[in-house]
């Protein structure tokens, strides 16, 4: 996983759902500043979805810590903000494609649980 920004920053366009927050209510996170505070979103984010044990977990590097939020992943692949892809190694396996501001959750799910060491589950 690659954490690029927080899509819905308590600080910048928040939200109030928590819908997919497995029922602990809506997410409260500030926008990070720093490469630092990046990296520790993304670990916390993968430690509360159950990811931490089995997924890499990289955050895209703020240049000049906080004067830009546009990392180098951002710049070479522009996920932000409705885009998912799915890398094992050096391989880019799989990239969502957008249809009306939604895509398929099933078809990421699949492509994210392929790994046979990662169980799918109805959790998940």
């Amino acid at each position: 996983m690659v954490y690029v920004a927080e899509a819905h920053a308590t600080d910048e366009w928040p939200i109030a759902s928590g819908r997919y927050n497995l029922g602990r209510g809506p997410v409260h996170v500030l926008q990070t500043r720093h490469t630092d505070a990046r990296v520790q979103a993304a670990r916390n984010f993968a430690k509360d979805f159950g990811m931490d044990s089995w997924c890499r977990i990289l955050a895209d590097p703020l240049p000049n810590d906080g004067e830009t939020s546009d990392g180098p992943f951002d710049k070479l692949y522009a996920p932000w903000p409705l885009r998912f892809y799915v890398m094992r190694g050096n391989r880019l396996e799989y990239v969502s494609n957008p249809s009306s501001c939604s895509y398929d959750l099933a078809e990421l799910r699949r492509a994210i649980y392929k790994s046979e060491s990662v169980p799918l589950s109805d959790e998940t």
